[in-house]
Protein backbone atom coordinates (compact mmCIF):
# COMPACT_ATOMS: atom_id res chain seq x y z
CA UNK A 1 0.00 0.00 0.00
CA UNK A 2 1.31 3.23 -0.76
CA UNK A 3 2.66 5.93 1.95
CA UNK A 4 1.01 9.40 2.49
CA UNK A 5 3.40 11.99 0.61
CA UNK A 6 4.16 13.99 3.92
CA UNK A 7 4.91 17.23 4.73
CA UNK A 8 5.09 19.96 8.04
CA UNK A 9 2.53 22.18 7.98
CA UNK A 10 2.14 25.73 9.75
CA UNK A 11 0.04 25.50 12.43
CA UNK A 12 -1.21 29.24 11.78
CA UNK A 13 -3.01 28.04 8.54
CA UNK A 14 -4.87 25.36 10.37
CA UNK A 15 -5.30 26.73 13.55
CA UNK A 16 -6.72 30.14 11.77
CA UNK A 17 -9.49 28.27 9.80
CA UNK A 18 -10.29 26.14 12.80
CA UNK A 19 -10.44 29.00 15.40
CA UNK A 20 -13.17 30.80 12.98
CA UNK A 21 -15.62 27.77 13.57
CA UNK A 22 -17.97 27.76 16.94
CA UNK A 23 -17.05 24.18 18.90
CA UNK A 24 -13.64 24.15 16.79
CA UNK A 25 -12.03 26.76 18.57
CA UNK A 26 -8.85 25.42 19.88
CA UNK A 27 -4.84 24.59 19.54
CA UNK A 28 -2.68 21.75 18.56
CA UNK A 29 -1.40 19.47 21.47
CA UNK A 30 2.39 19.86 21.40
CA UNK A 31 4.54 16.64 21.35
CA UNK A 32 6.38 17.95 24.63
CA UNK A 33 3.43 19.77 26.40
CA UNK A 34 1.73 18.50 29.33
CA UNK A 35 -1.63 17.99 27.50
CA UNK A 36 -0.29 15.35 25.68
CA UNK A 37 -1.03 12.68 29.01
CA UNK A 38 -4.65 14.06 28.51
CA UNK A 39 -5.14 12.44 25.31
CA UNK A 40 -7.47 9.61 24.49
CA UNK A 41 -4.55 6.54 24.92
CA UNK A 42 -4.82 5.30 21.02
CA UNK A 43 -4.07 8.68 20.20
CA UNK A 44 -1.33 9.33 22.22
CA UNK A 45 1.39 8.30 19.77
CA UNK A 46 0.49 10.69 17.33
CA UNK A 47 0.30 13.38 19.94
CA UNK A 48 3.71 12.30 21.17
CA UNK A 49 5.49 12.18 18.08
CA UNK A 50 6.94 15.24 15.91
CA UNK A 51 7.49 13.28 12.55
CA UNK A 52 4.51 14.05 9.99
CA UNK A 53 5.48 10.79 7.86
CA UNK A 54 4.99 8.83 11.51
CA UNK A 55 1.66 10.75 12.76
CA UNK A 56 0.02 9.82 9.35
CA UNK A 57 0.93 6.31 9.16
CA UNK A 58 0.12 5.88 12.89
CA UNK A 59 -3.67 7.49 12.19
CA UNK A 60 -4.30 5.68 9.26
CA UNK A 61 -3.27 2.52 10.86
CA UNK A 62 -6.16 2.86 13.10
CA UNK A 63 -8.82 2.88 10.37
CA UNK A 64 -10.70 -0.88 9.26
CA UNK A 65 -9.96 -2.51 6.18
CA UNK A 66 -13.37 -2.94 5.28
CA UNK A 67 -14.25 1.20 5.45
CA UNK A 68 -11.27 1.54 3.03
CA UNK A 69 -12.36 -0.79 0.88
CA UNK A 70 -15.59 0.45 0.57
CA UNK A 71 -14.48 4.28 -0.32
CA UNK A 72 -11.66 3.62 -2.73
CA UNK A 73 -10.89 6.86 -5.03
CA UNK A 74 -11.19 8.93 -1.54
CA UNK A 75 -8.50 6.87 0.04
CA UNK A 76 -6.12 6.62 -2.49
CA UNK A 77 -5.71 10.37 -3.20
CA UNK A 78 -6.47 11.10 0.65
CA UNK A 79 -3.24 8.69 0.82
CA UNK A 80 -1.55 10.52 -1.80
CA UNK A 81 -2.30 14.12 -0.70
CA UNK A 82 -2.23 13.78 3.30
CA UNK A 83 0.17 16.03 4.54
CA UNK A 84 0.05 15.70 8.21
CA UNK A 85 -2.24 14.43 11.28
CA UNK A 86 -2.17 16.40 14.27
CA UNK A 87 -4.45 16.04 17.49
CA UNK A 88 -6.38 19.20 18.43
CA UNK A 89 -7.76 20.30 21.71
CA UNK A 90 -11.05 22.51 21.41
CA UNK A 91 -11.34 25.33 24.15
CA UNK A 92 -14.21 22.94 25.51
CA UNK A 93 -11.83 20.28 26.24
CA UNK A 94 -12.65 17.54 23.42
CA UNK A 95 -9.64 15.97 21.30
CA UNK A 96 -10.25 16.03 17.65
CA UNK A 97 -7.78 14.66 14.65
CA UNK A 98 -7.20 17.33 12.17
CA UNK A 99 -6.15 15.58 9.00
CA UNK A 100 -4.51 18.44 6.52
CA UNK A 101 -4.45 17.78 2.86
CA UNK A 102 -2.20 20.00 0.29
CA UNK A 103 -2.38 19.37 -3.63
CA UNK A 104 0.51 22.13 -4.77
CA UNK A 105 -1.20 25.28 -3.61
CA UNK A 106 -4.98 23.81 -1.96
CA UNK A 107 -4.43 22.53 1.33
CA UNK A 108 -7.98 21.48 3.18
CA UNK A 109 -8.58 19.55 6.49
CA UNK A 110 -10.85 16.77 7.38
CA UNK A 111 -12.02 16.38 11.40
CA UNK A 112 -12.18 12.80 12.88
CA UNK A 113 -14.41 13.20 16.44
CA UNK A 114 -13.11 11.14 18.75
CA UNK A 115 -15.12 7.65 18.82
CA UNK A 116 -14.71 7.10 22.52
CA UNK A 117 -16.87 10.09 23.97
CA UNK A 118 -19.07 10.51 20.85
CA UNK A 119 -22.77 9.91 22.64
CA UNK A 120 -25.61 7.87 21.87
CA UNK A 121 -25.68 5.53 18.82
CA UNK A 122 -28.19 7.69 16.34
CA UNK A 123 -31.58 5.90 15.45
CA UNK A 124 -31.85 2.77 13.89
CA UNK A 125 -28.12 2.08 14.65
CA UNK A 126 -28.98 -1.78 13.99
CA UNK A 127 -29.47 -0.82 10.49
CA UNK A 128 -26.55 0.73 9.56
CA UNK A 129 -24.05 -1.65 7.64
CA UNK A 130 -21.30 -3.16 9.77
CA UNK A 131 -18.33 -0.99 8.01
CA UNK A 132 -19.86 2.14 8.84
CA UNK A 133 -20.51 0.97 12.46
CA UNK A 134 -17.42 0.03 12.86
CA UNK A 135 -15.65 3.09 11.87
CA UNK A 136 -18.11 5.30 13.70
CA UNK A 137 -17.31 3.13 16.79
CA UNK A 138 -13.00 2.39 16.92
CA UNK A 139 -12.08 5.26 13.95
CA UNK A 140 -13.42 8.43 14.44
CA UNK A 141 -17.13 9.38 15.72
CA UNK A 142 -17.99 11.33 12.84
CA UNK A 143 -15.19 12.32 10.14
CA UNK A 144 -16.16 15.79 8.20
CA UNK A 145 -14.43 18.83 6.53
CA UNK A 146 -14.97 21.49 9.22
CA UNK A 147 -18.12 22.64 7.57
CA UNK A 148 -19.70 19.40 8.68
CA UNK A 149 -19.66 17.93 4.70
CA UNK A 150 -17.49 15.75 3.05
CA UNK A 151 -17.78 12.10 5.04
CA UNK A 152 -20.11 10.64 8.01
CA UNK A 153 -21.26 13.53 10.43
CA UNK A 154 -20.71 13.04 14.19
CA UNK A 155 -22.60 10.39 15.50
CA UNK A 156 -24.77 13.11 17.54
CA UNK A 157 -25.77 14.84 14.42
CA UNK A 158 -27.08 11.98 12.92
CA UNK A 159 -30.99 12.81 13.60
CA UNK A 160 -33.91 12.03 11.49
CA UNK A 161 -35.32 14.08 8.88
CA UNK A 162 -38.46 14.98 11.51
CA UNK A 163 -35.65 16.09 14.19
CA UNK A 164 -34.05 18.40 12.05
CA UNK A 165 -37.06 19.89 11.39
CA UNK A 166 -38.13 20.10 14.59
CA UNK A 167 -41.02 17.99 14.19
CA UNK A 168 -39.83 14.88 16.08
CA UNK A 169 -42.87 12.76 15.73
CA UNK A 170 -43.00 13.18 11.41
CA UNK A 171 -42.90 16.33 9.19
CA UNK A 172 -46.81 17.56 8.92
CA UNK A 173 -47.70 16.37 5.15
CA UNK A 174 -44.75 15.18 4.50
CA UNK A 175 -46.61 11.99 2.86
CA UNK A 176 -49.78 13.64 1.61
CA UNK A 177 -47.81 15.91 -0.51
CA UNK A 178 -46.67 13.02 -2.79
CA UNK A 179 -49.04 11.07 -5.70
CA UNK A 180 -48.04 8.28 -4.08
CA UNK A 181 -47.42 8.20 -0.46
CA UNK A 182 -47.36 4.52 0.33
CA UNK A 183 -43.94 4.49 -1.72
CA UNK A 184 -42.44 7.40 0.72
CA UNK A 185 -40.45 6.73 2.92
CA UNK A 186 -41.36 8.44 6.57
CA UNK A 187 -39.20 11.51 7.70
CA UNK A 188 -39.10 9.82 11.22
CA UNK A 189 -37.08 6.74 9.36
CA UNK A 190 -34.46 8.45 7.61
CA UNK A 191 -31.23 9.21 9.58
CA UNK A 192 -28.77 11.64 7.47
CA UNK A 193 -25.67 10.29 7.91
CA UNK A 194 -23.89 13.12 5.98
CA UNK A 195 -24.52 16.04 3.29
CA UNK A 196 -22.64 17.55 0.82
CA UNK A 197 -23.07 20.96 2.23
CA UNK A 198 -25.82 22.22 0.30
CA UNK A 199 -29.49 20.68 -0.06
CA UNK A 200 -28.09 16.83 -0.39
CA UNK A 201 -28.44 14.99 2.39
CA UNK A 202 -27.33 11.17 2.77
CA UNK A 203 -29.56 9.30 4.61
CA UNK A 204 -30.30 5.04 5.91
CA UNK A 205 -33.53 4.18 7.08
CA UNK A 206 -34.79 0.87 8.15
CA UNK A 207 -37.27 0.66 4.62
CA UNK A 208 -33.90 0.28 2.66
CA UNK A 209 -31.29 -2.33 2.67
CA UNK A 210 -28.03 -1.72 5.02
CA UNK A 211 -26.10 -1.04 1.91
CA UNK A 212 -28.59 1.11 0.50
CA UNK A 213 -28.47 4.98 1.21
CA UNK A 214 -31.39 7.47 0.68
CA UNK A 215 -30.09 10.95 -1.23
CA UNK A 216 -32.87 13.21 -0.21
CA UNK A 217 -32.44 16.50 -2.43
CA UNK A 218 -35.77 19.38 -0.91
CA UNK A 219 -37.76 16.24 -0.17
CA UNK A 220 -37.31 13.83 -3.15
CA UNK A 221 -35.83 10.66 -2.41
CA UNK A 222 -33.55 8.78 -4.38
CA UNK A 223 -32.06 5.23 -2.94
CA UNK A 224 -28.69 4.72 -4.43
CA UNK A 225 -25.69 2.44 -3.12
CA UNK A 226 -24.26 3.44 -0.15
CA UNK A 227 -20.18 2.65 -0.65
CA UNK A 228 -20.30 4.64 -4.04
CA UNK A 229 -22.40 7.53 -2.87
CA UNK A 230 -20.06 7.58 0.16
CA UNK A 231 -16.80 7.79 -2.10
CA UNK A 232 -18.23 10.24 -4.43
CA UNK A 233 -18.93 12.58 -1.73
CA UNK A 234 -15.59 12.10 -0.10
CA UNK A 235 -13.76 12.42 -2.70
CA UNK A 236 -14.96 15.04 -4.37
CA UNK A 237 -12.80 18.06 -2.67
CA UNK A 238 -10.16 15.60 -3.35
CA UNK A 239 -10.03 15.77 -6.88
CA UNK A 240 -9.05 19.01 -8.71
CA UNK A 241 -11.36 19.29 -11.46
CA UNK A 242 -14.61 18.83 -8.91
CA UNK A 243 -13.17 20.45 -5.55
CA UNK A 244 -15.31 23.89 -4.15
CA UNK A 245 -13.20 26.55 -3.20
CA UNK A 246 -13.61 27.07 0.92
CA UNK A 247 -16.24 29.62 1.75
CA UNK A 248 -15.45 33.42 2.84
CA UNK A 249 -16.97 34.83 5.76
CA UNK A 250 -20.05 37.39 4.82
CA UNK A 251 -19.58 40.56 5.30
CA UNK A 252 -22.02 43.02 7.47
CA UNK A 253 -24.29 44.35 4.40
CA UNK A 254 -24.06 40.95 2.96
CA UNK A 255 -24.99 38.98 6.30
CA UNK A 256 -27.70 41.84 6.53
CA UNK A 257 -29.11 41.04 2.37
CA UNK A 258 -29.10 37.25 3.37
CA UNK A 259 -30.75 37.74 6.61
CA UNK A 260 -33.78 39.65 4.45
CA UNK A 261 -34.20 37.16 1.89
CA UNK A 262 -34.35 34.14 4.75
CA UNK A 263 -37.32 35.89 6.12
CA UNK A 264 -38.77 35.78 2.36
CA UNK A 265 -38.27 32.39 1.89
CA UNK A 266 -39.34 31.36 5.43
CA UNK A 267 -42.63 33.61 4.46
CA UNK A 268 -43.80 31.50 1.86
CA UNK A 269 -42.47 28.06 3.07
CA UNK A 270 -45.65 27.83 5.59
CA UNK A 271 -47.82 25.46 3.88
CA UNK A 272 -44.71 23.64 2.09
CA UNK A 273 -43.65 20.07 4.35
CA UNK A 274 -40.91 19.48 2.13
CA UNK A 275 -39.56 23.05 1.36
CA UNK A 276 -39.70 23.40 5.29
CA UNK A 277 -37.50 20.09 6.03
CA UNK A 278 -35.08 21.62 3.23
CA UNK A 279 -34.39 25.50 4.83
CA UNK A 280 -34.33 23.78 8.07
CA UNK A 281 -31.33 21.83 6.63
CA UNK A 282 -30.00 25.04 4.84
CA UNK A 283 -30.92 27.69 7.40
CA UNK A 284 -29.11 25.13 9.97
CA UNK A 285 -25.75 24.45 8.24
CA UNK A 286 -25.71 28.03 7.02
CA UNK A 287 -26.42 29.32 10.74
CA UNK A 288 -23.18 26.92 12.03
CA UNK A 289 -21.10 28.35 9.40
CA UNK A 290 -21.29 32.06 10.52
Amino acid sequence: MDQPITTPIADSDVVASLSELPGLVGAFVAPDSPGVSRVPEPWQPIARSSDPASRCATALARWNAEFCDKVPTFMAAFRAQLADVRVWLTDRGEHLLVYVVRDGDWQACWIGWDPWSAGPKPRFWEHFPGWLRAFLDEVHGGFTQPWGNSGPLSREDMLTLAEIADEPDGIPGWLDAWDDPAGRICSTRLVRIATNGGNLDYCLSPDLTPEQVALVYEGDIDPQDLASELDDLMSRDLDPERRVEPMRALTPDEARARQEQWDELRALMDNMPEARYAEAVYVTDEDDRR
